[in-house]
């Protein structure tokens, strides 16, 4: 018994520590983690109804299974980007424990999926939650339009997926003005969203609760339309 423990244990550190994996060769390819070679056999991913599918907890974007229900290999993908205002220089990053928005004008018209904010989540322990929240107008005083699931930003900076899972999504209509909204969960919570110290985006402004429109600050975001889901491939 000690010894097949010893043999596993081994295995799993040999697996675990190396680069590439190969199976049915001894040359994976240099731009793949996993390579799996045959002339005689394929490839198998979980086989699954659409309600097993549907029943998967927050899935990550490029998973694939077999839907058994449809008979269609499927990947998870997001929506179609949008709007990207990304830039390089992030260089406002007080926390903002009461919150922080940014107004944008639509470019297109449809369904707002999910939208992408760079963070930094400066809590050791990694405990600072935060969500998103999407109005209709320029501001918060309008109509709330969609609030995304909880998500706990990165340590360090990095972009982060606010996804809406419904049942209220946010329609968006082009040329239309709409706000972004960031909040904490808790008010010991802290987190950042790393704002642009200058107005690179003239279509709006970032902001906060209680006091209104920064001038003349941006924060970096993007925003998909369409709802992520489920694809034939």
């Amino acid at each position: 018994m000690k010894k097949a423990l010893t043999i596993l244990i081994f295995l799993a550190f040999t697996i675990h520590s190396m680069s590439q994996v190969g199976i049915g060769t001894t040359s994976p390819a240099a731009s793949a983690q996993l390579d799996v070679s045959s002339t005689k056999k394929g490839f198998l991913p979980p086989r699954m109804t659409s309600a097993q599918r549907d029943s998967i907890s927050k899935p990550e974007f490029g998973l694939v299974i077999y839907n058994a229900t449809s008979d269609n290999l499927q990947v998870y993908k997001k929506g179609t980007e949008s709007l990207n205002i990304n830039q390089s220089l992030w260089n406002m990053t007080n926390p903002a424990p009461a919150g922080v928005y940014q107004s944008f004008i639509a470019t297109a018209s449809g369904v707002l999926g999910s939208v992408d904010l760079v963070m930094q989540n400066p809590s050791s322990t990694l405990n600072s939650t935060v969500y998103v929240r999407i109005y209709a107008g320029a501001g918060i005083s309008g109509t709330l339009l969609a609030t995304s699931q909880i998500v706990t930003p990165t340590n360090g900076y990095d972009w982060n997926k606010f996804t809406f899972l419904g049942p209220g999504y946010a329609t968006l209509t082009s040329g239309q003005t709409y706000t972004i909204l960031l909040t904490p969960i808790g008010s010991f919570d802290r987190y950042t969203w790393i704002g642009i110290a200058s107005d690179v985006y003239a279509n709006g402004q970032a902001g906060f609760p209680g006091s209104g429109f920064y001038q003349p600050y941006d924060l970096p975001f993007k925003t998909y339309l369409s709802a992520p889901s489920w694809v034939n491939l």
